[in-house]
C-alpha cells in the first residue's frame, strides 16, 4: 500500500473502514499503482480516504 494512502487513512481515522473493503482493496491499489503522476496519486488518495470515511 502506498505510504501516502496509509497516512491519509490514519489522518481521516478510516483504517478500520479500509480493512472492511476486502475485495475492493486490490482494485483500488492496482488503480493507484497505474497512475503516472504524483499529483494524480495524491488527488485520488484524498478521494479514497474521504469515500472510505463516509
Amino acid at each position: 500500500m502506498p505510504k501516502e494512502l496509509t497516512k491519509a487513512l490514519k489522518k481521516q481515522k478510516s483504517n478500520l473502514a479500509w480493512e472492511k473493503l476486502a475485495p475492493s482493496k486490490k482494485k483500488i491499489l492496482r488503480y493507484l499503482n497505474s497512475l503516472k503522476t504524483k499529483e494524480s496519486v495524491d488527488k485520488n488518495i484524498l478521494k479514497i480516504a474521504n469515500a472510505v470515511t463516509k
